[in-house]
């Protein structure tokens, strides 16, 4: 009895030349191949390898197998439509061919990005920085005596207010216009208000969090149309975050408006407000609570 030895040159050049079984071209040849691909590249890529062993792996098997692969399964759909009478199985080596080269795609982008360096962190914190600081406004006026603020009280914004407040000293008046906020970012700006000892007066709509700036004035003014508007705390995901209780959250801040001089019959109706609705007094209300000192325009 005679064995046939297998020869993997032989092999090779058969599946070239499309002489395989379609099936052996098909599932051996291309889609179990192609599968053992996808698994080996992520073990070559960097830092695990070397780029140049990365570039070569790819060269390989994404470049030269690819194409051995799919002329052989072309060839061998074509040599047995034409032998077999039969289209539909070679209509389908086709396209799983086709299939191939498509899904193959998305490896060469892996590769690519495993060789690019990670982003290094102070580029992601200085980039979300940007961001936050995109979405307001801090502006000193030409005679350098009050200090403006209109928009979302972001993240950072705390430190970009006490950068401009150490840097310009003669700065003696906050101007804000904010529907609100971060609420620990407006604890962090009131906080400077303080201790800089600002007059503050709120422009346009001044609600929510930006409240608690205006109320850390010195001073408290409303330029003419101006409103604050307050509302009871909510988390704004719908699932709790840990450690944060919005009851003690709003307590802090009701102990906050009392020492500010607010009366207690405001305060208390400051929280009775729903919080998916914003409450705008009216300035007698808010004129005899103490929450504003008069009616002014900007100086």
């Amino acid at each position: 009895m005679h064995l046939r030895t297998f020869h993997p040159g032989h092999y090779i050049l058969r599946h070239w030349q499309g002489l395989l079984p379609l099936w052996v071209s098909v599932v051996v040849n291309l889609v179990a191949l192609r599968i053992l691909a996808s698994l080996v590249q992520p073990l070559l890529s960097p830092p695990k390898a070397a780029i140049a062993v990365l570039f070569a792996y790819v060269l390989f098997a994404h470049i030269i197998l690819l194409v051995w692969q799919v002329v052989g399964v072309l060839r061998a759909a074509e040599r047995y439509s034409s032998h077999s009478g039969f289209h539909t199985p070679a209509l389908g080596a086709q396209i799983i061919a086709i299939m191939a080269i498509i899904l193959t795609l998305p490896q060469y982008m892996d590769a690519y990005h495993s060789t690019l360096p990670p982003p290094a962190a102070a580029d992601y914190l200085e980039r979300m920085d940007r961001e936050h600081a995109a979405q307001y406004v801090l502006q000193v006026s030409p005679d350098g005596r009050s200090l403006s603020f209109s928009g979302l009280i972001a993240l950072g914004a705390t430190r970009r207010v006490r950068a401009i407040l150490l840097k310009n000293t003669t700065v003696r008046k906050l101007l804000i216009t904010s529907k609100g906020g971060n609420i620990y970012e407006a604890r962090g700006i009131a906080k400077a208000v303080m201790d800089y000892s600002l007059a503050t007066h709120a422009i346009g709509e001044c609600s929510s969090a930006c409240t608690l700036v205006f109320a850390a004035g010195r001073i408290r003014t409303l330029a003419p149309g101006a409103q604050l508007g307050f509302h009871q705390y909510r988390l704004e995901q719908t699932r709790r975050i840990p450690n944060v209780d919005p009851g003690q959250e709003q307590e802090r801040d009701r102990k906050f408006f009392l020492s500010r001089g607010f009366s207690d019959d405001f305060v208390a109706r400051i929280f009775q407000a729903s919080p998916v609705g914003i409450w705008f007094p009216n300035t007698r209300q808010l004129l005899s609570a103490h929450a504003i000192q008069r009616i002014d325009v900007v100086e």
